[in-house]
């Protein structure tokens, strides 16, 4: 058997972004190993910031956000299974998701997922750098690209790949008017780690190095 991922890359409330190898590690886990990947995640409301809008509380899956006596967004974490809607669909910034551990913990677990996924077999990975939007794809709706298409980008080492299309992204012009530059982006540098602060990305790819999955480095070859 062989594996051919074809990957939107985009960026992830949890994760950071999203590419190759969150798509191997998370697309490929049964509907167990979906829940256990997302269960050290426990999204925040910062009291401070949220409108009482009720936006999520209308889409949580789960049933886990309610409003309090003083109209302000709680979460049950006891019935929050981790997904992050909240925090993809709250328009003020007042859904958090958890600090920068959850999503170390989180990306590591998938790292390991792909190599369960990809050990042994020939593979070979591409990922579409076009409409970079900001969070998942799971969810029916998102917010603009928050950079012009880039193009597709191609390889059999997913960690390099998804390193070339980082780098790519962050070399790239920020679009205005989007949950990047809502956000106050200086104009240059890091853009997935602007608009998800919690998370951090390089973390699944350091963990893929380690588990032999690949290497960060890559030479870019135009075609």
């Amino acid at each position: 058997d062989s594996v051919i991922s074809l990957n939107h890359f985009k960026g992830h409330e949890l994760t950071g972004f999203g590419g190759a190898i969150k798509n191997l590690g998370m697309g490929c886990a049964s509907r167990s190993g979906k829940r256990f990947l997302h269960e050290v995640s426990h999204p925040a409301i910062v009291q401070a910031d949220c409108t009482g809008c009720g936006t999520c509380v209308s889409n949580c899956a789960a049933g886990a956000v309610t409003l309090d006596s003083g109209g302000k967004a709680v979460i049950d974490h006891k019935l929050c299974t981790g997904c992050c809607q909240c925090v993809a669909v709250c328009a003020y910034g007042a859904a958090r998701a958890s600090d920068g551990s959850a999503s170390v913990v989180c990306g590591e677990r998938i790292a390991e997922y792909t190599a369960a996924v990809v050990r042994g077999k020939p593979c070979f990975h591409v990922n579409f750098v076009m409409n970079v939007s900001p969070n998942c794809d799971c969810w029916a709706h998102n917010d603009a690209p928050v950079v012009a298409d880039i193009g597709i980008f191609a390889s059999p080492d997913p960690v390099a790949l998804d390193q070339a299309c980082v780098d790519a992204v962050n070399a790239a012009p920020a679009t205005g008017g989007t949950a990047l530059t809502d956000k106050s982006y200086p104009g240059r540098g890091e853009k997935f780690g602007h608009i998800h602060p919690d998370t951090d990305w390089s973390a699944t790819l350091d963990h893929c190095v380690r588990l032999g999955l690949g290497n960060r480095e890559y030479a870019l070859e135009k075609n």
